[in-house]
Parts: structure tokens; sequence; C-alpha cells
């Protein structure tokens, strides 16, 4: 919203405000949304962290979200590439 505020406003010299045509219920919500989600959500992984952490599920759910897995099948790509040229390297 603030990306379009200020789009609409530099486009228009400033003669359009789009938080006017909100309500403004919807703004306050929105921005206490904003606000609060990064403190819940730290609160909810710590709680997450403490009672699952002894789960494979949820080491596998770290591993996706830290890039582990995504690593480890460049890696795996990487491996099978190679052994495939190894194979073209020794055909010829």
């Amino acid at each position: 919203m603030v990306g379009l505020h200020w789009l609409f406003g530099w486009l228009s010299d400033d003669r359009v405000n789009i938080l006017d045509k909100l309500d403004p219920w919807w703004i306050v919500a929105n921005y206490a949304f904003g606000v609060l989600f990064v403190p819940l959500g730290y609160l909810v992984a710590r709680v997450l962290a403490e009672r699952c952490h002894s789960h494979r599920w949820w080491q596998a759910v770290l591993d996706d979200i830290s890039g582990n897995s995504l690593r480890a099948a460049a890696l795996d790509v990487d491996r099978w590439a190679s052994l495939q040229q190894e194979a073209s390297n020794q055909s010829d």
C-alpha cells in the first residue's frame, strides 16, 4: 500500500490519494498486522522450535527453509552430470 500510495502520488503530482479511498478500519488493521507479524511469527517459531526440535519433519522443514535441501539436490545433479560426462569421455 505504501508503494502504491507513493506511485499514484508521484504519477499524478499528488492529486490522487488512494488512502482516502480505503476504509479507515482496513488501513488500521493492515498496519496492526504488519507491526505484529514479525514478533508473533518469532514467538510461534520459538514455540515450535522448543516443542518439535527432536521431530524429523521439523528438521526437514528447517532444512527446506534454509536451503539445505536445495543445496543437496544441486550437489546430486552435479554428481550425476559428472558421471554422465565421464561415461561419454570413456566411450570416445
